[in-house]
């Protein structure tokens, strides 16, 4: 933006009074008197008024966005005086790509993934920009992408994927770079699902494509896309019950083909899986829930499950609990346990320790046995293990968790906090 209200007598050589002369001067009480001017008073004089006069032109071109003219034109002028004074806070709902212009105060975003382009910075300098995602699907991140050469927070992007999480940055001119003055991310407890002994499904199909968030139905279920896929033969989705043992996969939303063909599926809407054998749970527990909250760039997950009926079938090996959607472990924090039962990483030595801590919380097995520590150790960067140690009949046992679910009382109730791959702090 161009600002015609040049600045006066700056100059290093400029020929004005020295501000103590200026200050006693008779001449600034009395006003210039009949006689020869004094150019450096009258030149003080000029650049005191000229120099307020230019810089709330500036402003007024920083703020309204609008060139700033010596026309002569007063209305016009008085008009951009008014829109720059007048303070106006317009909120922008997004669900798709957009660019921001500097007029917006306030960006709204949900539904969707997508970009929001930021514009130059130099095109108003020290101007504000608040953006805030409103839904809490983890598929809908926002990707915060600065002007070409520039930099967001001194990053490539800047990427909101939680509910609520609100950023406010300012454009730095000298440094090409929208600088972050406030970032919040601490969320409330949110569900991840119905429940989570749930709800991932891996589908053998002929071949097909279907990209994360995406939902299908079959047998009256809704399933939504897990992990994207191109021209691939198998696909993860959740989904609150079990479909056909074959059938088409018919899309409802999102990007992907029409229809999935799948021959056979693995998994249960009752089962976890497990390092070596999955158990199988009692298919309608009393309590079910699975939920996160965000605490900047980490989450904190909880789970409560109670069963008083004997699951089907006990498995082998440390029950694998997975990752909300989206969301990845930060393996340089946390380290992975991939190998054993989860109690042998307690005692690895190598080079590679991984990370090992007890869950909050407790369970009962059986009505008998208390939980001492439920320990959690990252198995891939979307999941986690977990193995017991309790006492039983006067007696310390530590062992993998997957015996439990054919015993018919269990009950889990814990929370754990792990590192969240590019969650911003």
């Amino acid at each position: 933006m161009t600002n015609d209200f040049l600045p006066f007598a700056i100059g290093g050589g400029a020929n004005v009074e020295p501000q103590s002369t200026y200050a006693s001067d008779s001449l600034r009480t009395n006003g210039n008197q009949p006689g020869i001017a004094v150019s450096a008073f009258n030149n003080k004089a000029l650049r005191q008024a000229n120099a307020i006069a230019s810089q709330f032109a500036q402003y007024i071109a920083n703020t309204t966005g609008q060139n700033v003219v010596d026309d002569g034109n007063m209305t016009n002028l008085l008009a951009q005086l008014t829109t720059a004074l007048t303070p106006t806070y317009p909120i922008q709902y997004k669900t798709s790509a957009y660019t921001v212009v500097p007029t917006d105060s306030l960006i709204l975003c949900s539904t969707n993934p997508f970009i929001l382009s930021l514009y130059d910075v130099t095109t108003a300098p020290s101007k504000r920009i608040t953006i805030k995602k409103t839904d809490a699907n983890l598929a809908n991140f926002v990707t915060i992408m600065p002007f070409a050469g520039q930099t967001v927070n001194g990053l490539a992007t800047y990427i909101l994927y939680t509910l609520g999480e609100t950023v406010t940055f300012e454009a730095d001119a000298t440094g090409l770079n929208w600088v972050e003055i406030s970032h919040k991310t601490k969320t409330g407890w949110i569900n991840v699902d119905t429940g989570f002994l749930i709800n991932f499904f891996t589908f053998n199909i002929t071949s097909g494509s279907a990209t994360i968030g995406a939902t299908y139905t079959n047998n009256s279920i809704t399933f939504t896309v897990a992990k994207t896929v191109s021209s691939g033969t198998t696909v993860i989705m959740s989904g609150s019950g079990n479909p056909l043992a074959s059938g088409t996969l018919t899309k409802a939303s999102g990007t992907g083909d029409a229809t999935l063909t799948f021959s056979s599926f693995t998994g249960s809407a009752s089962t976890l899986s497990a390092t070596t054998t999955s158990p199988v749970f009692y298919g309608s527990p009393s309590n079910n829930t699975y939920q996160y909250m965000r605490d900047g760039n980490e989450i904190i997950l909880s789970g409560n499950f109670d069963q008083t009926v004997a699951g089907a079938s006990a498995g082998s090996g440390d029950i694998i609990w997975p990752m909300p959607m989206n969301t990845v472990i930060d393996t340089s924090i946390a380290g992975l346990f991939t190998g054993g039962t989860a109690q042998t990483g307690l005692q690895e030595t190598t080079a590679h320790t991984p990370f090992v801590q007890p869950a909050w919380g407790n369970y009962e097995y059986a009505g008998s046995a208390s939980a001492g520590a439920l320990w959690v150790i990252p198995y891939t960067n979307t999941s986690f293990r977990n193995y017991m140690n309790y006492a039983y009949n006067g007696s310390e046992v530590s062992q993998g968790s997957t015996f439990m679910p054919a015993n018919a009382i269990v009950a889990f109730n814990w929370r754990i906090r792990l590192p969240v791959l590019n969650w911003q702090p």
